[in-house]
């Protein structure tokens, strides 16, 4: 029997190849630390949104480390309507010479989703006229409206008309959203790792949009806000469960910035016994001993906290909204919950000196977290900070190569220039991770080959990163 219904166009998913680990979704692109890759949220969720109207395919040259010519190879393979791509501030550099080779020899409509895109005029467009449209949010439903040949009633999407005008606008929303069920098995599930997972195979599943909070080194906070319904998580989540994974890294900004959500969330977590483990990120002023109770009775494990840094008025210069013993009390009453402690900090804020960082990683040490994440500031496209920035003469307006982890500093001040803030960086590293006391604990606590996997590539990625 023939099948005679039409092939739908096909869409392929793009995470570009590069010279080191990438990490360039949601807005907030960085090299990674210690080799860990997570699924690439942009494209998983888009993923969602195309599988009814479009055959969609995924090529994620990062976790497959493909190079590129074995990406060209794989693209001319297949007639593809479209690529939506993920790119950043720390890759588009090599990213937008590749991609530009890629138009010239497909002819594919070239779509991307990126940090270097969130200017809310989409005027970069002019500057790469080899980009056919950007995206401004993608759990917005106007990709697939796009690429279906809508072209009305669009938003959050920016692309050139029949007469190469720029065309678009940007819609920053709040309230609450449903998306379909991203297409998980098209990626390449076994080749993501983080290293405070548990166990090797997991999902990443985001829960809300943007954050309600107003640091001003963020960009999260310029997105709107906007919650996806308690039964539209526990759907995608309940799906995983079937298909065999046990592990969840939520990469919500604030896991549970509403705490009645959060406790609708991890009832019926506990109700329908997903036994799911679980990791996110949350902050110091949403933690108390019930909120930590039935977070761990769910299946949470681990809690990463912005800490930034233990000088009270730098933390109130960049509205971080947070006080120093707000943030001793929650690292105290994870440990006694038994619950893993990953603290991040900044190292170089203008307004620092060498003093008040050597008093961060004096702080890091007191709260006794189990892992540290020390960063530089980097003024991303769209903050405050980056306006602040350039308005004093700290970085240029010129996009630059931009990480928080490995990349040196591209901000510095007259009171603590790059190369002490990169010294200080690497300082804190080596006080922090190379404590005997430390290094013996985290043996002692090995429990298979995946955790002692993890831990000595964490060491090496680590210790390479400091020469770099």
């Amino acid at each position: 029997m023939t099948n005679n219904q039409p092939q739908k166009p096909r869409i392929l998913l793009f995470n570009p190849p590069g010279d080191e680990v990438y990490i360039r979704d949601y807005y907030c692109s960085k090299v990674s630390k210690t080799d860990y890759l997570y699924h690439p949220t942009d494209l998983l969720y888009i993923s969602g949104r195309l599988k009814e109207n479009f055959t969609v395919d995924v090529i994620d040259a990062i976790a497959e480390r493909f190079d590129e010519t074995r990406c060209l190879q794989l693209i001319k393979e297949k007639d593809y309507l479209a690529i939506v791509f993920l790119t950043g501030a720390v890759s588009w550099m090599n990213d937008r010479v590749f991609l530009k080779k890629v138009k010239e020899e497909t002819k594919s409509l070239l779509i991307g989703s990126g940090d270097i895109f969130m200017d809310p005029t989409g005027q970069i467009l002019k500057e790469y006229p080899f980009l056919d449209a950007i995206i401004l949010d993608f759990f917005d439903p106007s990709v697939a409206s796009f690429l279906a040949g809508q072209r009305q009633g669009l938003t959050n999407i920016f692309y050139r008309n029949g007469n190469n005008e720029i065309v678009g606008n940007c819609e920053r929303r709040t309230g609450y959203f449903e998306v379909p069920m991203p297409l998980f098995h098209l990626f390449p599930n076994r080749k993501y790792k983080y290293p405070f997972a548990r166990k090797r195979a997991f999902a990443t599943v985001l829960t809300d949009y943007g954050c309600p909070y107003k640091c001003r080194f963020c960009i999260m906070n310029t997105l709107g806000f906007r919650q996806r319904t308690v039964d539209n998580v526990i759907e995608e989540l309940r799906a995983y469960r079937n298909a065999g994974v046990r592990e969840i890294y939520f990469t919500d900004q604030t896991f549970g910035a509403s705490k009645k959500r959060l406790f609708e969330v991890c009832h019926k977590m506990i109700a329908l016994k997903l036994k799911l483990n679980w990791l996110c990120f949350s902050r110091v002023d949403l933690i108390d001993a019930e909120t930590l109770s039935l977070m761990k009775k769910a299946g949470c494990h681990t809690i990463l906290f912005g800490v930034e840094t233990a000088t009270q008025e730098i933390l109130d210069r960049y509205r971080k909204g947070i006080t120093l013993n707000q943030i001793e009390k929650a690292f105290q009453l994870c440990q006694a919950m038994g619950i893993r402690t990953v603290g991040t900090f900044i190292l170089g804020l203008p307004g620092e000196t060498e003093k008040s960082c050597q008093d961060t990683i004096k702080f890091a040490l007191r709260l006794k977290c189990d892992y540290a994440s020390f960063n530089v500031p980097v003024p991303r496209v769209g903050t405050s900070f980056r306006a602040e920035a350039i308005q004093q003469g700290w970085t240029s307006e010129k996009l630059e190569p931009m990480c928080q982890a490995y990349t040196y500093p591209v901000l510095g001040t007259d009171s603590l220039p790059r190369e002490k803030i990169w010294r200080l960086r690497n300082k804190a590293i080596s006080e922090f991770y190379l404590r005997p006391s430390y290094i013996l604990r985290h043996f002692f606590r090995i429990r298979n080959y995946f955790q002692l996997e993890t831990h000595l590539r964490g060491f090496y990625f680590m210790i390479r990163g400091m020469f770099k």
